[in-house]
This record gives structure tokens, C-alpha cells and sequence, in this order.
């Protein structure tokens, strides 16, 4: 991981170095925002209940940063343990935390103090916000890069240009073909050609829910004819308004709208193109569609 230095922030302020966990420079550092469990020296052990937002102070143990092991996923995931202790020093709670993110920025060690602030997911807590108080510094997951965001447009594009491309050719190969027959005769010479039916629009099923991220697609890329209609699902408690964070559509086209909770919205797409949708203020991979 790289270094950072301290950002002073509003979360975060010294408290009483009396309790345990005290850093180096004789102040304990502490989580001030709202949550639904704390736990530490004084709080007890953290009530890990599912979906719940829990704040935890302790030390980090076993401490690991790996990449996700999927050759087309950059994410980088921090493991670690945070050992709470109680108000006489003893172990009380071993609470497993993982960050994930394109990039893990900041510094931690064991044996360090931290206040990690999170989700619980599965057992584990998925962290939102890491605080060294050892170094007085912040462990964080920026989104992902301004040119890992070019470079996948440029990829899309080239991917999409490669496909008309193709679809271009073979479509002029049939047609050259159909000529022949037409002018030289065939054993049917004089025959109509039956032609097939168009095919018809199809719909395609898109559902809005959260794992790892704040918000997840699933499936997280479509490909579809002109003509067809997304409809998305909303499986979560919470409303999502889309955004178009990079597109190849018309200027026309507009962003679907907003998924109420336990909702669904549907929209028609007539035109080629690229475009990639986001719930917007929420952290998660867009949702990218092709137009053919």
C-alpha cells in the first residue's frame, strides 16, 4: 500500500487517553459519527448483525492486501482483523474487516491501532472507512482512474466498431450473393426468394442490488439489438437515479430515471451505440449496454 499523510477530518477527533489503545503520541483516536454498533475498550463486543453499520476500535491483526484473482478485475482487497479488547486490556472479540477497491491508498501495519467504520456482510464487516490512529492516517479505496475510464471508452468503441464492422460485411456478402443467383439462374430460377420475419424486440432483465459495492448490476453488461427494452429490478431498499457516465447515443437520449425501492422502470433503445449507467452518489461498477 502507499503512503499518505494525516488529513485532519470532521469524523475524527483525540479523546481521553485513558482508554485503551492509546497511540504513540499519547491520544487515542475515535470514531464520531453515527452507528448502529460500536465496539471497544468501553463499548463491548460489536453486535455483527447482517446489513448492520457498526464502528470498531482495535488493533489490526494479520494485515494482507491481494488483488481479486480475476485477470479481467482490477480490484484490490484489503483483509485483516481487528482484536477488541475489553476495559481491562483482555481480548474479547476477533471482528474480520475487507476493504475493497482500483487502489488501496494509505498505511497499515499489525499491531496498529485502528477504527474501522462498515457494513456487515456475511460475518465479515466491509469497510467504508479505515483510521490509523497509530500514524494518524487514513486507509482508503479511490474509484477508479480517469484513464482506466478513457481506456475502457476507447476499448467499448473499438469494440463496438469491430462488431457493425463485421455485421456490415457479412450483411454485403449475402447481398452480393442474392445478385448472382438472381442474374445467372438457379435450379429455382424464377422463384421468389422467401424472406424471414424481422425478429422481434426482445426484453432483457436487469437487477439493481448491493454486495461489495454500494450498488451491483447483475449481469453488469448487456448486449442488445435496436429495438429491445432493459427493464431493471430494483431488489434493494433504496431508490436509484440514473446517470449516463459515458455514451455514444444521441444526445436525445436521456439517463432512464429513477428505480423506486422493490421497483422497476423499462426503457426501449432505438438507436446504436454505447452507453454506461451509474446510480448516482453510489460507489459500484457501472452497468454497460451495446446497441446494435
Amino acid at each position: 500500500m502507499s503512503h499518505s499523510p494525516y488529513e485532519p477530518d470532521e469524523d475524527v477527533a483525540p479523546v481521553a487517553s485513558r482508554r485503551a489503545g492509546n497511540d504513540r503520541h499519547g491520544e487515542a483516536w475515535e470514531y464520531r459519527g453515527e452507528s448502529s454498533g460500536v465496539g471497544g475498550p468501553g463499548h463491548g463486543p460489536v453486535p455483527l448483525l447482517e446489513g448492520r453499520r457498526v464502528t470498531v476500535h482495535g488493533v489490526a491483526r494479520h494485515v494482507q492486501q491481494r488483488p481479486s484473482g480475476m485477470p479481467s478485475d482490477p480490484t484490490q482487497i484489503l483483509t485483516f482483523r481487528v482484536d477488541v479488547a475489553g476495559a481491562g486490556g483482555e481480548i474479547r472479540q476477533s471482528v474480520s474487516v475487507e476493504m475493497r477497491g482500483y487502489d488501496v491508498r494509505g498505511r497499515l501495519s499489525d499491531g496498529e491501532q485502528v477504527t474501522v467504520v462498515g457494513v456487515v456482510r456475511g460475518g465479515t464487516v466491509q469497510a467504508r472507512s479505515i483510521t490509523n490512529a497509530t500514524t494518524r492516517s487514513r486507509v482508503s479505496t479511490p474509484g477508479r482512474p480517469l484513464w482506466q475510464k478513457i481506456a475502457l471508452g476507447f476499448a467499448v468503441a473499438w469494440v463496438v466498431g469491430i462488431f457493425l464492422l463485421v455485421g456490415t460485411g457479412i450483411a454485403g456478402f449475402f447481398s452480393v450473393g442474392k445478385g448472382i443467383v438472381d442474374n445467372f439462374g438457379s435450379p429455382l430460377a424464377g422463384a421468389p426468394v422467401p424472406e424471414g420475419p424481422p425478429p422481434s424486440p426482445t426484453r432483457h432483465t436487469v437487477e439493481i442490488g448491493a454486495g461489495n459495492f454500494d450498488v451491483e448490476f447483475s449481469p453488469g453488461s448487456l448486449q442488445i439489438a435496436r429495438g429491445d427494452t432493459v427493464v431493471w429490478t430494483n431488489t434493494r431498499g433504496k431508490a436509484c437515479t440514473f446517470r449516463l457516465v459515458q455514451g455514444r447515443l444521441p444526445a436525445t437520449v436521456k439517463a432512464p430515471g429513477i428505480v423506486k425501492p422493490r421497483g422497476s422502470l423499462s426503457m426501449t433503445f432505438t438507436e446504436p451505440g454505447t452507453v454506461a449507467l451509474e446510480c448516482k452518489g453510489e460507489f459500484g461498477p457501472p452497468l454497460l449496454v451495446y446497441i446494435a
